[in-house]
C-alpha cells in the first residue's frame, strides 16, 4: 500500500540564523538551492526520514516551516500570495498527503492540528512527535492526534496516560553520514560535547550543573553550546569555557575526531533514550553516557560504551580512557558495530512505515463503519 506522508519541521531559530549566515545570498536563491542546502547540512533529521520511507514505497517530501526564506521561495515560485499558517496550507494541498507528521514544537498543535483538519482535503492522519516532558494540561493536544511517537518510555506511558495513541520509537543513526566524515590522524579533542542548555525545569539544569563539576575538577573539555531559556543561574566557570554551538554535518565531523564524545539526557527523562548517543558511537567515538535505566539494553558497558552515575565517577572514566587510549579506541569500535547492527535510522524508520500502514487500515476501517 503507498502512502504520501509529509513532514512538517520547525528548526531551532538559533541554527538557522546560524545556517544562512554560513550561506551568504543563500536566502535570494530559488526553493531547489535552499532546500539541498539545508537537506546537505543534515541538521537533526533532516530528509533522512522522508528518503528512508520513500525506499519503504511511500511518496515522502518535506516542509520546513520555521525556515522564512526558503518557505518565501516557495510561494514566490507557486504564485501564492501567504506566509506562515496560510503558506502551509497552500504547501499541503500541493501535496495532497495521506499522513501529516508535525514535526514541531507541541504547543503548536492547537493551532496546526485543526487547521490541517479543516482546510486539507484528503488527510487521513496527523502524526505528533514528542520527546520532552508535558503537564496535564497538554493532554487534548497529544488526543487531538491520530496517533503519537516518542523515543522515551516513560513518555510513552505519558501518552497513554493522558489518552493519546501512542507509540514507542527509538531514535536511531544515519549511516550515509559515515561516507562524509574523515577522521583525521590524531584527534582533536579529548572530551567534545555539543548540545542544548535549556535552563528551565526538568531541561537541561543537572546537565549544566554537571558540567561546572567537571571543569571544578580540571576535566579538559571542548563545549558548543548556548544556554536559552534561562530561568536559572549559568555558572560562570561554565559560560567561561562555552564556545559557539555546532550543527549538523559540522557536528558529526567533530564528534568522530573526539577522543570521547559527552551525554547526558534531558532531565526529566526515566530511560536511556536521546539521539547522541547513537550519533557518538555511529560516527566511532568513545561515548560516556550518564547511566539510565536501559542502557543495557542498548549498549553493553565498558565494552561498548563507558557510563557513570556522579560527576566524580564522569571526571574520573575521562581520565581512564585518556591514560588508556587502547581500551578506549576498542570500545568506540565495538560501539559503532552495535550501533551499524542494532540502532540504524533505517531500521527505526521501517517501524514507523509499518505503524502508519497500520494507522491507516485502523482509520479506514473506522471512516467505513
Amino acid at each position: 500500500m503507498s502512502y504520501t506522508y509529509v513532514k512538517v519541521s520547525t528548526l531551532s531559530p538559533l541554527y538557522l540564523d546560524d545556517f544562512y549566515d554560513r550561506h551568504p545570498g543563500l536566502d535570494e536563491q530559488g526553493y531547489a538551492a535552499q532546500y539541498d542546502a539545508l537537506m546537505e547540512d543534515s541538521h537533526v533529521w533532516a530528509d533522512h526520514i522522508s528518503r528512508h520511507l520513500n525506499d519503504c514505497g511511500a511518496s515522502a517530501h518535506e516542509i520546513i516551516y520555521s525556515a522564512e526564506p526558503l518557505q518565501r521561495a516557495w510561494a514566490r515560485e507557486h504564485g501564492v500570495n501567504a506566509e506562515g499558517k496560510a503558506l502551509l496550507v497552500e504547501q499541503l494541498k500541493t501535496l495532497k498527503p495521506d499522513v501529516v507528521f508535525l514535526h514541531t514544537s507541541y504547543p503548536l498543535y492547537e493551532e496546526l492540528v485543526p487547521m490541517v483538519r479543516d482546510q486539507v482535503p484528503g488527510v487521513k492522519l496527523i502524526q505528533g512527535w514528542v520527546c520532552v516532558g508535558f503537564g496535564a494540561k497538554h493532554y487534548p493536544l497529544f488526543r487531538s492526534m491520530d496517533f503519537v511517537t516518542t523515543c522515551e518510555t516513560g513518555i510513552h506511558q505519558h501518552l497513554l496516560d493522558a489518552g493519546a495513541r501512542a507509540f514507542h520509537i527509538m531514535h536511531g543513526f544515519e549511516h550515509s553520514l559515515l561516507t562524509r566524515l574523515t577522521k583525521t590522524g590524531q584527534p582533536r579533542q579529548d572530551v567534545f560535547f555539543a548540545g542544548s542548555l535549556v535552563m528551565s525545569d526538568e531541561y537541561h539544569l543537572k546537565r549544566a550543573k554537571l558540567l561546572a563539576s567537571l571543569i571544578d575538577m580540571n576535566v579538559n573539555f571542548d563545549l558548543h553550546s548556548k544556554p536559552v531559556e534561562v530561568k536559572s543561574t549559568v555558572a560562570d566557570s561554565l559560560r567561561e569555557r562555552m564556545q559557539p554551538p555546532v550543527y549538523g554535518i559540522a557536528m558529526f565531523k567533530a564528534l568522530a575526531n573526539a577522543r570521547i564524545a559527552f551525554n547526558m539526557h534531558i532531565d526529566m527523562t526515566s530511560s536511556a533514550a536521546n539521539i547522541r548517543m547513537f550519533e557518538a558511537t555511529g560516527v566511532g567515538a568513545c561515548l560516556l553516557t550518564d547511566r539510565q535505566p536501559g542502557l543495557d539494553l542498548l549498549f553493553e558497558e565498558d565494552r561498548e560504551i563507558v557510563a557513570y552515575s556522579s560527576p566524580e565517577e564522569c571526571a574520573e572514566k575521562v581520565r581512564w580512557l585518556l591514560d588508556h587510549p587502547d581500551e578506549r579506541r576498542a570500545i568506540a569500535v565495538a560501539g559503532q558495530k552495535r550501533t551499524l547492527t542494532d540502532h540504524r535510522l533505517e531500521e527505526r524508520v521501517g517501524q514507523l512505515h509499518k505503524i502508519v500502514l497500520k494507522e491507516l487500515d485502523r482509520a479506514s476501517n473506522w471512516r467505513s463503519v
